[in-house]
């Protein structure tokens, strides 16, 4: 059996399979296909992972990746896959008025995984320089339902930033407005 890749001496973490030590890793088809201490198999690519820790991909469950389009956004192939993120949850950086445009710029060319909360501020999170209105005068509830429809396995929920900065004097409004 020739697999695609082996991960030579990396100390494995894999909390789910109770794996903590200096092991090969073998991988077939984009899948793990083994794991021992010595794998005495042949292999298109071998890589020496010794010194490294080779774990399954980590989630960074907050992040504001809409790098092009907002002052606090990152590149996630640039910020995170190198880094051994292979899933992002994108904090509320587009919001129903740029969804669309986000998943073609972000989602779509990105070789990680996002899940998002949308702002319930139709802009998104646009600037640092002043906050989003979240007055729920101007919650787009149907369109903002109508993206849940359309895209439910990728997004998670609304988002907002409920500080007295942000919201002044509304109050409750806007978080009972997004439940």
């Amino acid at each position: 059996m020739k697999v695609d890749l082996l991960l030579k001496g990396g100390h494995v973490i894999d909390k789910d399979q109770k794996i903590n030590q200096t092991a090969d890793v073998a991988v077939k088809d984009g899948k793990i296909w083994d794991v021992a201490s010595e794998l005495p198999i042949e292999a298109q690519e071998t890589i020496d992972a010794g010194g490294c820790i080779v774990s399954p991909g980590l989630i960074d469950n907050h992040l504001h990746m809409y790098a092009d389009a907002t002052d606090a956004g990152i590149d996630p192939n640039i910020c995170l896959f190198p880094n051994g993120v292979t899933t992002g949850i994108e904090g509320g950086s587009p919001g129903v008025a740029n969804y669309e445009q986000y998943r073609k710029t972000v989602i779509n060319q990105s070789r990680v995984r996002i899940k998002c909360y949308i702002s319930a501020a139709s802009t998104g999170m646009i600037t640092r320089k002043y906050s989003e209105n979240f007055n729920p005068e101007y919650f787009e509830r149907e369109r903002i339902c109508a993206l849940f429809k359309k895209y439910p396995e990728e997004l998670l929920g609304l988002k907002i930033r409920f500080s007295k900065p942000i919201i002044g004097d509304m109050g409750m409004k806007p978080l009972e407005e997004v439940v």
